[in-house]
């Protein structure tokens, strides 16, 4: 603002000198006719003096509160009319260094109504990056999440593991999955970009070295009064065996839940008839983890209701084989509906299973199963546990044996 009034007052003090020049040139070389007009006129009010001019400067840069200005410091022109000038009123709303704008407010300097003020967006989206589990092991699948924040807001958003773009969206919020499957260093970063083209990134690394154990746990069928017994297979690369495994039933849609123990066993008594899921957690030296659910079905024997008057299978069958198992079924009592028909290797922790969905007093019936052998087992003989139960867990089992060759 100085520097506006400097300017003005060294323009008007030119003006001043160029005045006070031709008024001196009128005087030394037009003295007769001045004499003439002003004997004709009769007056000598037909200019302004230097004073004059000076009065008004300092009245327009310093005016009084309640005082009217004029923008024009000469208010009569050069033939002594009244020049085009704009006043106003000096009144507490237009105070010093104040200039009203189009709606008779002031414009103060450096707010947003100033022309000469704006303002330039060059903050950063914030991003909070996570990964689930923290210590990711090979094998494992894990969870990236990234949330982006900007007052201006988010336009897009993205997430790379090591430079390869896995998924992106224009939404601030972004989750997705990957899959561990080598033995290195991974980096994991969130990229975001606001609505005025700023960027910003944050990254998590993280080392993949441990191997996570493998589980294999088959489903169990037994009497009612019989022991249950889960039988594991596991294996960690790093600790050999040196795996801890640990059992936690669950209760069933009844609220019941298996007595089992630390070695996977669990004695049933009359009245345990039902379905027990049973979750099965194997955990190596680096706190690697592997889960999984294993099912126990106790049945509760009904004598002369149905029965598997036989199960037909291969006398011995190929490592890696599909095998054929036929079950013959009969009932001798009274209608049924509702049947599951089920066959069990146990060591190998492969089932096969149909249902039945009506099957009428004095009728029976034929279930094909097929059962694939897995292709890293040990030849030798498993035995074989097919089922046949209704919906209240009451059946009849059938326990065989099968030769397994490489």
């Amino acid at each position: 603002m100085k520097k506006i009034l400097f300017t003005i007052l060294a323009v008007l003090m030119i003006s001043l000198s160029t005045v006070s020049t031709l008024a001196i040139g009128e005087s030394l070389g037009g003295s007769d006719s001045d004499s003439d007009s002003s004997s004709d006129s009769g007056s000598s009010d037909s200019g302004i003096s230097i004073g004059q001019i000076w009065d008004n400067l300092v009245n327009w840069l310093f005016p009084k509160e309640g005082e009217t200005i004029s923008t024009d410091l000469d208010p009569l022109d050069n033939l002594g009319n009244p020049g085009d000038s704009t006043n106003w009123d000096t009144d507490s709303d237009q105070a010093e260094d104040e200039i009203p704008d189009e709606k008779n407010d002031p414009i103060e300097e450096g707010t947003k109504d100033d022309p000469s003020t704006f303002e330039i967006d060059q903050t950063a989206p914030i991003i909070v990056l996570t990964i689930s589990p923290n210590n990711p092991v090979l094998n494992q699948k894990i969870k990236i999440k990234a949330v982006a924040s900007d007052e201006s807001g988010i336009s897009s958003l993205e997430i790379k593991v090591d430079n390869n773009k896995i998924v992106s969206s224009t939404s601030s919020v972004l989750e997705t999955e990957f899959t561990v499957t080598e033995k290195k260093t991974y980096t994991v970063e969130a990229v975001a970009m606001d609505t005025k083209g700023n960027t910003g990134a944050q990254k998590l690394v993280f080392t993949a070295e441990n191997t996570l154990p493998s589980l294999e746990v088959s489903d169990v069928t037994v009497y009612e009064g019989e022991e249950a017994v889960l039988k594991v297979r596991t294996f960690d690369a790093e600790d050999a065996n040196d795996v801890i495994i640990s059992f936690k039933p669950v209760a069933n849609s009844k609220g019941k839940t298996a007595n089992i123990d630390k070695q996977g066993r669990w004695r049933t008594h009359a009245g345990d008839a039902g379905e027990y899921a049973i979750t099965v957690t194997a955990e190596d030296k680096a706190g690697g983890q592997t889960v999984t659910t294993a099912n126990i079905r106790v049945v509760a024997k009904r004598p002369h209701y149905f029965v598997i008057d036989s199960v037909r299978i291969e006398d011995s069958a190929m490592v890696g084989e599909d095998l054929s198992v036929a079950v013959f079924v009969r009932n001798e009592f009274a209608d049924e509906e509702e049947m599951e028909i089920s066959v069990n290797i146990p060591e190998l922790a492969v089932k096969a299973k149909a249902e039945i969905s009506e099957l009428k007093k004095g009728d029976s019936d034929i279930i094909n199963l097929v059962i694939s052998l897995p292709s890293d087992i040990q030849p030798g003989e498993y035995g074989v546990v097919a089922s046949v139960t209704n919906s209240d867990y009451e059946g009849e089992l059938y326990f065989t044996s099968l030769e397994v060759y490489s």
